[in-house]
């Protein structure tokens, strides 16, 4: 793995893939602690709703092609208020079976050690 899979500024003026997946987060981490002003007007909750399952649904239907894509993707699957405990989106599914995927394929690709007693 090189250093360019561990910085995620390595990515900066990339489009697609991890690139994306790296501004979809930032975006995500922009937006959730707009929730914690209050009150909020009915019209400021759905506009932040609205702007935060955006880019669920990049970071959710995007394929990782790093492990850092990868621990993107599952650290949004994996937030208790918003992931797949907040409650079941249909790309959840996308995105976990994506994640299983590249893993697949760098254990394949013998990027990845197995061990095996």
């Amino acid at each position: 793995m090189s250093a360019v899979d561990l910085d995620p500024f390595a990515f900066a003026g990339q489009s697609g893939g991890d690139a994306e997946l790296v501004r979809a987060e930032r975006r995500l981490r922009d937006i959730l602690p707009l929730w914690e002003r209050e009150p909020l007007s009915d019209e400021e909750a759905d506009a932040l709703s609205h702007r935060m399952y955006e880019q669920i649904e990049i970071i959710n239907n995007t394929a990782p092609t790093t492990l850092f894509g990868a621990a993107i993707k599952l650290r949004v699957l994996a937030d208790p208020d918003h992931g797949m405990e907040a409650g079941d989106r249909e790309d959840d599914w996308i995105s976990l079976r994506q994640v299983r995927d590249f893993i697949e394929r760098e254990v394949a690709a013998g990027h990845a050690v197995v061990a095996v007693d």
